[in-house]
């Protein structure tokens, strides 16, 4: 999400501030501050108000935004986005998942079907070193959680009842029951994810979002391009009531919450 992008959208819709905060409920003197670039770091809750209201407008008026399409074979046009944050003209569902071609990774985020790419070396490098890492130490340790990797998908439902589905690069997972033999059926304790040219966006910030109110304890964002390694401590936020998060130099021994004694270093893999 862009704050000039939602600037560019609603012009070309001719809204007003007015009628955004009339449609989202939003007072329009913080409407006025997002838009007008004065607000630096606006609630993501407030942005994704916007962004609905925005979007139910263009679907309305047909002025939806150019998307690049996938044809898949027995299968109907499916949105493989320009922009992470377009909107659709529909929304998608748990059953188009379902009846992806075999071979095709997606993940469903607020009804958008978002096509998983070939991953680079270093990124698939930073996967495989680091999901032995923390295995090795939950059996040397005597644990029962268990490390899964992209193709093991993890199921969560929003207040809504909107069902998404997410396919993290790494996910540890501590409890038996939500184990499913075709996806996770709950949150993960512990999600890893590492940043692609064509997925920053969602790692941070969708996903940021989904996984702090789906109940992840903690979320790592590891960014091989810019070397540095952002924590979301949010099992402390939840009793602090405070923003957990922590940005990393790729040289920093960084320690996991949810495994106490366990400790990464970026540099030390790759």
């Amino acid at each position: 999400m862009n704050i000039a992008d939602l600037v560019a959208r609603k012009k070309a819709l001719k809204l007003t501030n007015k009628k955004l905060a009339d449609l989202t409920g939003i007072p329009v003197s913080t409407i006025n501050k997002i838009l007008g670039g004065v607000t630096k770091s606006p609630g993501y809750d407030t942005l994704l108000a916007i962004e609905d209201a925005i979007g139910k407008i263009e679907k309305a008026s047909g002025k939806i935004p150019k998307y690049e399409y996938h044809q898949s074979i027995d299968q109907p046009m499916m949105v493989r986005e320009t922009s992470n944050y377009a909107l659709n003209t529909r929304k998608y569902t748990e059953d188009d998942i379902n009846n992806l071609p075999e071979g095709d990774l997606a993940e469903l985020i607020d009804g958008v079907l978002l096509f998983k790419g070939m991953p680079s070396l270093t990124h698939e490098r930073i996967i495989s070193k680091l999901s032995f890492k923390i295995s090795d130490f939950i059996q040397r340790n005597g644990g029962s959680c268990e490390v899964f990797s992209s193709h093991y998908a993890m199921r969560l439902q929003n207040e809504d009842d909107e069902t998404n589905i997410f396919l993290p690069d790494i996910m540890v997972v501590c409890n038996k029951d939500i184990m499913k033999e075709d996806c996770l059926d709950g949150a993960a304790d512990w999600i890893i994810e590492v940043v692609s040219p064509g997925t920053s966006k969602n790692d941070y910030q969708k996903k940021v979002y989904h996984y702090r109110k789906g109940g992840i304890r903690e979320y790592w964002i590891i960014d091989p391009i810019k070397n540095v390694l952002t924590v979301f401590d949010f099992n402390s936020e939840k009793e602090c009531r405070q923003e957990g998060i922590t940005i990393y130099s790729w040289d920093e021994n960084i320690s996991s919450m949810v495994f106490t004694g366990l400790e990464v270093c970026m540099a030390d893999l790759i």
